[in-house]
Parts: structure tokens; C-alpha cells; sequence
């Protein structure tokens, strides 16, 4: 692989190259920013970074405690992140007149599969009370965006970043797990708060796109591993475990000049909620039943058990290892005072420490064996903090003999993985994927003119409308693009429908919204209405009262006009785009964002 020096420089021959990339990495637990910057004609050009001197980071941490306090009006404070609170500010938080928040990420989750009573035990792990979790994260994204802002100005002298903003040479790049990207929901949600944050506006929304963790983690995990020399056609497995959620994606080198990927293996791109904050909370309950059964006279605090888990997480997780069996027994601080158990400390066995490991590692493993067996692969890269689990790569090996098991960063904490932050980074400059799997079948409700000569199940008469005299059979689910067909990064799928309209009409151009539904199941739904049918979002177009079109008269007497137009979906990117277009190749309106849904329907 070409290194990022040499690609930052050859994208920035010209004139009019400029561009600065900023990528956000939100995690459960903690959070970053890399920035990279393409000058004209490669004159003060810098490669991809993890910034390091945001606003309440800790010192020599790649990334920020993902934390943030709201007072009772709901009001995000300017504490953040690592900040020293003062000690009003900790009382105020004692008394529930402030909410700080933790573990908001873990509230998105459009699978229900995070098991949110794992971890909502404690308030800090709870929304503030009529705080959304969505926007808890664009306050965070809003944390993140002025801070990095501050040092693009004064660490890279980048004073004229409002220009580079007006003139859209900003790209942000914002990570999320796999199961959000897979919902053009939430990312319309998302989308939206960071248009109410101010990281782009409406006429902008062009600079902001998506990227998996998954997908950010292959370009890093790639990039630090150039000496393994993949051939072209060889393909690989990234494990993406954070705090919260383990993704798992496959890759196939498709170009290694400059290298150019193709996603592959539909069924195996898997989001599973294993990440390292649920050992943490399975150790909180062992730990509690281990002073139960060994202290019956002692009954634990709340802030023992917080203390003993900090302990566990920051001491004895990133370092637990089948090396250490047989050793210890491992001591855990409870509290500063020497009267609390053995000298404010317990200590605990190796057993007990892998039993808070196992039912999330092993999940892990089998998946990557079934992955590996399935997508026939020779290579597992394993990143973010979890990803570097000594304990985590031996289970892989032990489970997936097929497969090397490589960790490029081993740092294993998720207070210093760099992997997401900096792959989301390189994917801003320049297009690496080429090729997606859709994960959904995506299409929309249409309505037909009936014949003489149809006929109509009795269970289906209702869905018969009557346009003077015409008569329609509506409702019906048409799919434009199929569930795990391949797409391409530049290609569109497309349906040619049209609209009528009584004729003559006295407005310039008649307002549309265009629907899009979705369906996950294996059979194609046959009507709109069906459970297993979604609205996943809209967009508005207007078709000119003068754009091509014909006119006939209906059974009643009155002119119809009809307008032709072709539906465009473009889902080959990480975000859904959709545009309609006359007959003739002319857009009406323009290429969308999805926003919210809206009933419409379209003859087919």
C-alpha cells in the first residue's frame, strides 16, 4: 500500500486540492479526532493524526472520556471529558441537580440487542431526564468539532478554516458501529444534530459522510500492516471490539496501487454488543456475589463495587492473559479506608477474572470462526481497545485455527486505540471501498392502472381507488434495490414510475415527496402495508408544469396529464441518496439526504 504521505501529496497536486478532513470517533467509553490536510500543490501538507490537545483530554491519551453533564433545564455544561469538577460541581451531582452521562452510545441501538439493563443500574449510565440519547451525542460531536476547530487554528495556523468551511473544502467523517450504519434512520438522525450543532448546514450537508468502525478499522489495520504483503484477491476479516459493540466486516482486496477494497459476505457483516463494558458489568455482579459468599458480615457500597470495577478495567482487563493462570491471586483496591475488608483491598482468583470474559468472548470467537469458515479467509485483524484483548487473541486462535490473528496497535485499552479515529480519517481522502453489499431490500409504494381484462382477489377489492373513471389498485410494494445485491461506490439503481395530475393546473410545478420503505425478510413483501415493510425516510422533488408529458381524457370527460420520471437510489456509499430525474436525464430537484417520512405514493 502506497504510505499516507505519498497519497495526501499526490492528491494535492493542483490548484484547487485543498481540503482538510476531519473524523469522529464517538465511542461508548471514549472519544476522538484525527485531521489530515491536503494543500495546494502540496505546500505544508500533513498526513493523517490522532489530536492529542483537545479540551479536557488526558494527558498522553489518544482519545476523551466520552462524558458530559446537563444541568436541570437540560442545559449541556461546559465540563466535559476529563475536566477537574470543582467542588460545588460534585455536590450538585451528589444531589441530582446535575446529570453527568456515560454510555449514551449504548442507548442507540436500532436492534435492541444492547441489553440496557446491564448497565443503566448506575444514574451516570441513565439519560438525564427528558435528554435523548441522540442528542447527547451531537452535544458530544459539538465538544469534539469546536475543540479540534481550536487546534486546526492555533497548532496548524489554519486561521482561514471559516473560508475552507463556506467553500466546502472541510470533509468530516463521522464513525458509527455497523447495526447504525445498516439504519438510514438513525443516520438522518444523526445528520440532523449535526446540522443543529453547526458542524454543517443544510447547503453543506455534502461535506459530512458516514463511515463503519468496521470499515475506518480495515484502513488502519491495513496501513500498519503493509509488511504482511496481501495479494490482490486475498481476503480478510476486521473484529472491531470497543466498549460497546464488536463489529465484524469482511474485506477483499480488489488494487493494492493505490489500494481499492470490495466488501464481501452479506450475511457475515455482524454487529454484536460484547464490548468491553459489558465485562466489566458481568465482573460488577461476580463481584458482588464473591463478597456476599466470602464477607457475609460486609455489606458492599456502591462506590466499593465502582471502585473495585475501575480497578478491574484500568489494572487487571488489559493485561488478562491465559498466561496468568495459575498465578495470583489478583488484589483489587475497594476503598482509601483500611478498615474496609483486607486494608481497603480484596483479592480475587484467575478463575473468577476469566468468568467476566467468557460469555462476551466467546460469542466473539464463534462468530469469527463461522465468518472465516464461511468467506473462506486467511487473515483476522483485530482492533479498537478491546481488539487488543491478550485473552481475546488467544481465544481466537484457540477457536479459529484457519486464520492468522493479528492485533496492530496492542495497546489493549480503550483509552488509547487509535485504530477507528485514524481509519475514518483515511477514508476521508479519498474513495477506498468500491464495492458494498446493500443489507436491505429498498423500495417504495405504487399504485397501477387496472384493465378490463384484470382480476382481483376478493381480499384485495379495498385497495381499488377511482381517478374519474380510472380505476388504480394501490398499496403495493415495489422494490427498486434487492436485499445483499451487490452495489458499486458511483452506481445507482433505478425505477421508472410517473404521476398524473388533472389538467390543466395553475401552479409553475407541482411539490412531491418520494417515500422510501425497506424490508429485511427473505420474501418480498407484495403491499406497502405489510409489518415487515419500513419507512426508512423521504425527500422532496417538484416537477415543472412544462417538462415533457401527455395528456389524454378520462372516462368522465376530464384531461389527465401524465409526467414520466425515474427514481435514482444510490446506496453503494455509506449513506443513502436518492434523486428523480425526467425521461430526459434532467433532475427534478436534487440529489437528497434522506429526511423524515411522509406518506406519498407513485404509479408504477
Amino acid at each position: 500500500m502506497t504510505s499516507l504521505r505519498d497519497i495526501v501529496e499526490d492528491l494535492a497536486q493542483g490548484d484547487e486540492s485543498e481540503l482538510l478532513v476531519m473524523s469522529f470517533d464517538i465511542g461508548t467509553t471514549q472519544s476522538g479526532v484525527a485531521m489530515a490536510y491536503i494543500a495546494p500543490q502540496a505546500q505544508g501538507c500533513r498526513v493523517p493524526v490522532v489530536m492529542e490537545k483537545l479540551n479536557s483530554q488526558p494527558a498522553g491519551k489518544a482519545k476523551v472520556p466520552s462524558t458530559l453533564y446537563y444541568d436541570k433545564d437540560g442545559k449541556c455544561l461546559e465540563e466535559w471529558g476529563a475536566n477537574d469538577l470543582n467542588s460545588a460541581m460534585r455536590k450538585a451531582i451528589d444531589k441530582g441537580e446535575i446529570s453527568k452521562s456515560e454510555w449514551f452510545k449504548l442507548h442507540i441501538d436500532p436492534t435492541n440487542a444492547s441489553q440496557k439493563e446491564a448497565f443503566v443500574d448506575r444514574s451516570s449510565k441513565q439519560l438525564p431526564p427528558g435528554i435523548g440519547a441522540i442528542r447527547i451525542w451531537g452535544d458530544m460531536l459539538e465538544k469534539l468539532y469546536r475543540s479540534a476547530s481550536e487546534i486546526a487554528r492555533r497548532d496548524w495556523a489554519m486561521n482561514w478554516l471559516p473560508t475552507l468551511r463556506e467553500e466546502k473544502k472541510v470533509k468530516y467523517v463521522i464513525t458509527v458501529p455497523v447495526a447504525w450504519n445498516r439504519d438510514p434512520v438513525i443516520k438522518m438522525a444523526l445528520r440532523a444534530e449535526a446540522i443543529r450543532v453547526g458542524l454543517i448546514t443544510q447547503e453543506t450537508g455534502s461535506c459530512l459522510c458516514f463511515c463503519s468502525e468496521s470499515e475506518a478499522a480495515a484502513l488502519h489495520c491495513y496501513d500498519q500492516l503493509k509488511m504482511i504483503n496481501l495479494a490482490v484477491g486475498e481476503r480478510f476479516l476486521v473484529i472491531d471490539a470497543g466498549g460497546g459493540t464488536v463489529d465484524f466486516t469482511s474485506y477483499e482486496i480488489t488494487q493494492k496501487q493505490p489500494l481499492e477494497l470490495n466488501e464481501i459476505g452479506a450475511e457475515n457483516k455482524v454487529c454484536l454488543y460484547n464490548g468491553s463494558t459489558y465485562v466489566d458489568r458481568t465482573f460488577s455482579d461476580l463481584l458482588k456475589a464473591f463478597l456476599a459468599e466470602q464477607y457475609p458480615k460486609t455489606i458492599p457500597s456502591p462506590k466499593h463495587i465502582e471502585r473495585a470495577t475501575r480497578c478491574f478495567s484500568e489494572n487487571r482487563k488489559p493485561g488478562f492473559s491465559v498466561s496468568l493462570k495459575g498465578r495470583g491471586p489478583f488484589p483489587l483496591e475497594l476503598s482509601d479506608n483500611p478498615d474496609d475488608y483486607e486494608d481497603g483491598e480484596i483479592e480475587v482468583s484467575w478463575d473468577l477474572l476469566e468468568a467476566a470474559f467468557k460469555p462476551h468472548v466467546d460469542p466473539i470467537a464463534s462468530t469469527a470462526a463461522q465468518i472465516v469458515a464461511t468467506d473462506g479467509l486467511k487473515h483476522v485483524f483485530c482492533s479498537g481497545g478491546f481488539g487488543d484483548s491478550p485473552y481475546l487473541r488467544e481465544t481466537l486462535e484457540r477457536v479459529v485455527r484457519e486464520a492468522r490473528i493479528i492485533q496492530p496497535e496492542q495497546t489493549a485499552s480503550s483509552s488509547g486505540s487509535r485504530a477507528v479515529t485514524l481509519g475514518g480519517c483515511i477514508f476521508g481522502l479519498r474513495p477506498w471501498i468500491q464495492q458494498r453489499i446493500n443489507p436491505s431490500r429498498i423500495g417504495c409504494t405504487t399504485q397501477r392502472r387496472l384493465h378490463p381484462w384484470d382480476t382481483i382477489p376478493p381480499e384485495d377489492a379495498h385497495r381499488i381507488t377511482s381517478f374519474h373513471g380510472n380505476k388504480r389498485m394501490t398499496g403495493k410494494f415495489s422494490v427498486i434495490v434487492e436485499k445483499n445485491q451487490t452495489v458499486m461506490a458511483k452506481d445507482y439503481h433505478s425505477k421508472r414510475l410517473y404521476r398524473e395530475y388533472e389538467y390543466p393546473f395553475p401552479e409553475s410545478e407541482k411539490a412531491e415527496r418520494f417515500v422510501l420503505k425497506e424490508s429485511v425478510g427473505l420474501d418480498i413483501p407484495k403491499w406497502a402495508d405489510d409489518q415487515r415493510v419500513k419507512t426508512i425516510g423521504s425527500f422532496p422533488y417538484t416537477i415543472p408544469k412544462d417538462a415533457p408529458h401527455g395528456i389524454e381524457t378520462a372516462p368522465d370527460g376530464q384531461q389527465i396529464v401524465r409526467y414520466d420520471y425515474e427514481v435514482r437510489i444510490y446506496c453503494g456509499e455509506t449513506e443513502l441518496r436518492a434523486a428523480v430525474f425526467s425521461p430526459q436525464g434532467k433532475v427534478y430537484g436534487h440529489s437528497a439526504y434522506l429526511e423524515g417520512a411522509e406518506s406519498a405514493m407513485d404509479e408504477d
